[in-house]
């Protein structure tokens, strides 16, 4: 390209606010300039004045003018994407004091159209990978969105369903075990009717975030009615259940949330059921059995921690029909 414009050098500059990183395009073999690939900008720098002003400029005679060492000419002319917005210039760079005759500047423009079209390819595939990004980033945010509760941040029901059954088939196929625990705010309704339906959210979010930073990194957090809510805990034993369940059951105790100056203490009855392969086939079965175990720990006097076995659970099947 530079032998094809009879000039030194012939380079393509990206301009920013301080800088100006340059790729040499082609150059002659006697060219004397030592570019560097990213350069600081001064005021009479001639690719930001391109760029400022938004138009080709040519110099022909820089003789005498020492702030641009050995170049004696010039011609830029802007590089703009699809969108309009200028990326930089097309510039020719000699030692020589020349003119720029009119067939010279027919190439050079042909040159300046071929370059534009080849950075908007590269535009609009660096725009298809963004916009593929930025789709692919926001159905994972909607997807993470529709997955929780929105007053507590908790899965919801459906999606503990979903992550549940996930659960059961992982479970049953390396004949491992998980435990679904129910809980219930003992006496919520009190809670209310004593200092009010904000005061209730607030004891709900705080309840989630308490829970949170008790179990582990693997444990699900999901809401599943109004003061109702369900673990999922993979890989357990009926004594990791219990021991954690109450240590948690414990610390809840005695964690108030604070709402409006109020310190609202509360407790939490927890019914656990633990599935093993074999065992149980069914999300809704173990569900049932957690609901059961629950059930004994309200009636037999709230904030306890009780575990469903298969015995209790057809027992209560029974005393049902």
């Amino acid at each position: 390209m530079a032998q094809l414009m009879q000039v030194s050098t012939c380079l393509i500059s990206s301009v920013t606010k301080s800088s100006c990183t340059v790729q040499v395009v082609s150059q002659s073999k006697d060219n004397p300039f030592l570019l560097k690939e990213r350069l600081p900008f001064k005021k009479d720098d001639l690719c930001r004045q391109v760029v400022d002003q938004n138009e080709t400029l040519c110099f022909d005679d820089l003789e005498g003018q020492t702030q641009f060492h050995d170049m004696k000419c010039y011609l830029g002319t802007p590089l703009r994407w699809p969108n309009g917005a200028v990326y930089g210039t097309l510039s020719l760079l000699d030692t020589r004091v020349r003119k720029f005759e009119p067939e010279l500047m027919a190439i050079f423009e042909q040159l300046h159209q071929l370059t534009e079209f080849q950075l908007s390819l590269v535009y609009e595939r660096d725009q298809h990978s963004l916009t593929k990004r930025s789709m692919e980033d926001h159905q994972q945010k909607y997807k993470e969105h529709i997955s929780r509760d929105a007053l507590t941040g908790a899965y919801n029901r459906k999606t503990l369903q979903e992550l549940a059954v996930a659960e059961l088939s992982r479970a049953t196929r390396k004949s491992g075990s998980f435990a679904l625990v129910l809980l219930d705010i003992d006496h919520f309704k009190q809670i209310n009717d004593e200092y009010g339906h904000l005061a209730g959210d607030a004891v709900l979010k705080h309840l989630v975030d308490s829970m949170q930073d008790m179990l582990r990194q693997s444990d699900f957090v999901a809401r599943f009615s109004a003061e109702e809510f369900c673990l999922l805990m993979p890989e357990m034993d009926p004594a990791m259940v219990y021991d954690i369940i109450d240590r948690l059951r414990k610390k809840i105790a005695v964690k108030a949330a604070e709402y409006n100056g109020d310190s609202v203490y509360y407790t939490v009855s927890f019914g656990c059921a633990l599935f093993k392969s074999g065992m149980i086939t069914t999300v809704e079965e173990l569900l049932n059995m957690a609901e059961t175990a629950l059930n004994e720990a309200k009636r037999t006097g709230r904030n306890k921690v009780c575990m469903a076995t298969v015995e209790s659970y057809e027992e209560a099947l029974y005393s049902a029909l």
